[in-house]
């Protein structure tokens, strides 16, 4: 986590609420989005033609599309935040949590512990991926933003990149057990709790869009909240 807040530092919030505010437009956020995987695509490449000369394990390779992909689906939804698109937002993080479960499906057909870890997690991921670019489809042409400009754009938003950094510090809690335990211990204890977000996302955010109007105690307003809501706790 540590290290892909490093890779995009805020880009995708900082755009976010740009596009939010008015002040950039769909295309441009597209673009910013578009440029960031085509500079990750560069990692799996890189990698390929390494394993030509050198012996890496297929692992290595199938995690080296983690970052285009984690990049992908980070922009996605903050763009789908900011679109209101609550439902596909929270239906999509569910069903790519779900797909860790794979591990087990290619685990008893005998493939490597961690090409099975590996594997299961990129499924989620290119599952948001697809999602991702079907969905941005609709903006129409990106915006095509240069190398430069990029760079430019982190002396506007490394400070969301020194939040996100702050807050994925709570990540090594993982890591902290596997020092002091086992790695078997540090699984049953991070898994759960990587699972618990996107499992609760639809009641949080039911709860999170509504506090105003049950603040309100207004029982036609709540009532209306209830209908038309109750799509994301369900």
């Amino acid at each position: 986590s540590l290290v892909l807040d490093l890779i995009d530092f805020g880009g995708a919030s900082w755009a976010a609420r740009e596009l939010a505010a008015g002040r950039i437009e769909s295309k441009f956020f597209k673009g910013i989005w578009i440029s960031r995987v085509i500079f990750l695509s560069s990692i799996p490449v890189i990698i390929f033609i390494s394993k030509i000369f050198v012996s890496i394990p297929n692992y290595i390779l199938v995690l080296s599309f983690y970052p285009m992909l984690w990049v992908t689906t980070n922009y996605f939804q903050h763009y789908c935040f900011i679109t209101k698109e609550y439902f596909l937002l929270s239906a999509s993080s569910f069903l790519e949590r779900v797909s860790w479960f794979l591990t087990y499906v290619f685990y008893r057909v005998h493939w490597n512990v961690t090409l099975s870890f590996a594997c299961a997690i990129l499924a989620g991921l290119s599952f948001h991926a697809v999602l991702a670019t079907r969905y941005m489809s609709r903006v129409g042409r990106r915006k095509v933003v240069s190398f430069l400009e990029i760079v430019n754009l982190y002396k506007l938003h490394y400070n969301f990149g020194i939040m996100g950094f702050v807050s994925d510090l709570g990540s090594i809690d993982t890591f902290l057990i596997r020092v002091i335990s086992t790695a078997h211990n540090a699984g049953i204890y991070s898994i759960p709790l990587r699972l618990q977000n996107p499992f609760t996302f639809g009641f949080s955010l039911f709860t999170s869009k509504n506090q105003p109007v049950f603040a309100t105690c207004d029982r036609e307003n709540i009532l209306r909240a209830v209908r038309t809501e109750w799509i994301l706790p369900a």
